[in-house]
């Protein structure tokens, strides 16, 4: 009986000791593996799994093997890695190193400034062809903002013989006429650009005019809506209606209007109101208009441009009153009288109320020029009404597309120079 337990422990204890220094090594192994992929093994378990491996390895190995056996015994099985793969190493110092860009350095070309030589100056006829003459910049289909729906840009102005307009807001503008205002008529007018997509514009306009005094009241408002359509690039076609009401009571006075041109035009408007208000002289006016407005431009580059105008009353309500045949002062050929008492309303002949007008428009670095002809239904001096919409002039800076022409032209200017020292 001894013997038996004497054999079982000596073939149990070589066993149990030899793969103790193995599974150390291989548990050593395990965690630093199990340390860097943060595994959810634990250090116990691994030791464990490595201990089963190696008794199974035993096992297929006799104990009386030669050295060729024990180092049998130390290898660990292959299966057993192929079992537990790696995954996601953390990549060596070398290979986490960027590869140098030898190619790059390689195919960029290398430049000899030695071999370099200095160009020649540009001739005067040279840095003529460059000069940024407006004619040479491309056309401008936000240009004109008097018969279109545009409106000038933010911070952007217009001096004119008629008007001035000034760009308060983006796509918002307003203006008054200072002959008006000479003429102590109060005015002003605004425009908003409500709606732009692509090459299609739509605004709202107003206008407002007031004469302020105690014996005659008069008052002018209008409103509308306008639309620009960009047929192509250089033509434009601009449609627009505008509703106009128009009230005046009482006796104008003349003491209103700027003393300068009453001297001007050489009538004694003074004398002959007064005449007038002895005879108790008074008319009462309401009318009411639709307009319907039409033009076209077409922009040949940044300076010149061809301008159609058209406009007329389609519909009309007057309403006015006098008693003009009671003075003996108004004069019968004008028939003053008949004037002053119609009562009509409805939609008119437009054939009786229309206004053309053809213009041609230069448009320089800081002012246009616009001059042209037209006709219109009256019987007397019918070219009279065309005037005011085909012939303008007018001074117009700032703005963002002006400052950059400014730009343009300032950057030449100092190339001029500079090239004028060498």
């Amino acid at each position: 009986m001894l013997p038996l337990l004497v054999f079982f422990s000596s073939a149990h204890a070589e066993p149990s000791q030899e793969p103790t220094e193995e599974s150390q090594d291989e548990t050593t192994e395990s965690t630093s593996n199990d340390s860097e992929e943060k595994s959810e093994t634990s250090e116990g378990k691994s030791s464990d799994s490595e201990d089963a491996s190696n008794q199974d390895t035993q096992k297929q190995v006799p104990q009386d093997s030669t050295d060729t056996g024990l180092i049998q015994k130390a290898t660990p099985n292959p299966e057993s890695k192929t079992e537990t793969p790696i995954p996601n190493e953390s990549p060596t110092e070398e290979q986490s190193k960027p590869a140098a860009p030898t190619e790059a350095i390689e195919s960029t070309p290398s430049i000899d400034l030695q071999s370099a030589e200095e160009l020649d100056n540009l001739t005067r006829k040279q840095l003529l062809w460059l000069r940024p003459l407006p004619e040479r910049f491309e056309q401008n289909p936000y240009l004109h903002v008097d018969f279109t729906s545009y409106c000038l840009e933010w911070g952007e102005f217009q001096l004119g013989l008629n008007t001035l307009k000034a760009g308060v807001l983006p796509r918002t503008q307003l203006g008054t006429s200072i002959p008006m205002w000479a003429l102590g008529l109060q005015n002003v007018d605004a425009k908003i650009n409500l709606f732009r997509y692509g090459a299609f514009d739509l605004a709202l306009d107003a206008n407002w005019l007031s004469l302020p005094t105690t014996d005659f009241r008069m008052s002018f408002l209008g409103s509308g809506l306008s639309t620009s359509i960009r047929i192509m690039e250089p033509w434009t076609i601009h449609l627009g209606s505008q509703y106009m009401s128009f009230g005046a009571q009482g006796l104008p006075d003349l003491d209103s209007i700027n003393p300068f041109i009453l001297q001007m035009s050489g009538v004694d408007a003074d004398g002959y109101r007064d005449e007038l208000a002895a005879d108790n002289v008074g008319f009462d006016i309401q009318t009411s208009l639709v307009t319907l407005k039409f033009a076209t431009d077409i922009r040949f580059n940044r300076r010149d441009s061809l301008i159609l105008q058209a406009q007329g009353i389609i519909w009309h309500r007057i309403d006015s009153s006098s008693n003009l045949n009671e003075s003996q002062q108004v004069p019968k050929f004008l028939n003053a009288d008949e004037i002053f008492a119609l009562q009509s309303e409805g939609f008119s002949d437009i054939s009786k109320s229309y206004v053309v007008s053809l213009a041609h428009q230069w448009s320089w670095n800081h002012s246009y020029l616009r001059l042209g002809f037209g006709w219109s239904s009256m019987n007397e001096y019918a070219f009279a009404p065309a005037v005011i919409q085909s012939i303008d002039y007018a001074w117009r800076f700032g703005g963002k597309s002006k400052n950059k022409e400014g730009r343009i032209r300032k950057g030449w200017n100092e190339n001029r120079k500079e090239n004028d020292q060498k």
